[in-house]
């Protein structure tokens, strides 16, 4: 919570209106694109809800919904080069936050926290770090 407090102020003027939603769906969407069902299934939310995020994203110029190649009735999600820059600008923002958190606890209790974090959110995958849980 206190990432999504501080972002928008570390963020560049002109990213205005980015909402934590919209920044973790361009986080995780691959290179070369993602079906929109895909896409719900890595952020956990519905389809009917990433339909939504992702109109408004197309909207803004983040992204293009084009149709998948291999599949008429399918649509393939990608990055544009905004995308790619508020992606970025994100990432960066982000960092800076978890830098000063760390800053603050101190990296050996820092790394300790995004362990457990990891471990709580992908219990598979125990022992896992994880930056994004």
């Amino acid at each position: 919570r206190r990432v999504g407090r501080e972002l928008p102020g570390r963020l560049p003027v002109d990213v205005v209106g980015l909402r934590g939603s919209a920044g973790r769906t361009l986080g995780v969407l691959p290179a070369g694109g993602a079906r929109p069902s895909q896409l719900a299934e890595g952020t956990s939310i519905t389809k009917q809800a990433m339909g939504e995020r992702l109109a408004e994203m197309e909207q803004r110029g983040w992204i293009t919904i084009e149709p998948d190649p291999t599949d008429g009735r399918a649509r393939i999600v990608r990055r544009t080069a905004e995308g790619d820059r508020v992606r970025a600008a994100t990432e960066r923002a982000i960092a800076s936050v978890e830098a000063e958190l760390a800053a603050q606890v101190g990296a050996t209790r820092w790394a300790t926290f995004l362990e457990v974090l990891g471990e709580l959110a992908h219990p598979s995958a125990a022992g896992a770090v994880s930056r994004r849980a």
